[in-house]
């Protein structure tokens, strides 16, 4: 999901780059892979605009803005997870039934088998 969204992104930052005056150098998907850290890659080293200077560029500034992300993500994170336990819970109830059903089927005509659902 997330390559999509960057190549997508790539597209548009190599359209406009061969379209500026100077041009840019545009890049390659390839190129954008090999970096161990996304959030390092500098996409904007090249503009016209000196962003160096800006507060939100800054080291604390980054750490940041990365840990208010990795907040934001945790937070889905939990939502996600209460609706998975809720169903794992649901799962293991109805799997119990079910076991205790087979059980009392079993019973009466093969015992030891009923006996191994038991030991469930």
């Amino acid at each position: 999901m997330h390559s999509i969204t960057i190549q997508t992104v790539l597209k548009k930052y190599n359209v406009i780059a061969v379209t500026m005056q100077p041009h840019r150098c545009t890049l390659k998907w390839e190129e954008v892979v090999e970096y161990a850290f996304l959030a390092d890659f500098d996409i904007l080293h090249d503009a016209r605009q000196d962003v160096s200077r800006f507060p939100w560029v800054s080291p604390v500034a980054q750490r940041a803005m990365d840990l208010y992300f990795k907040v934001c993500c945790a937070k889905e994170e939990l939502k996600c997870l209460n609706i998975e336990t809720h169903q794992l819970v649901t799962y293991m109830r109805d799997e119990d039934r079910f076991l205790c059903e087979c059980e009392d089927k079993l019973k009466v005509l093969h015992p030891s088998l009923a006996y191994q659902v038991l030991q469930k």
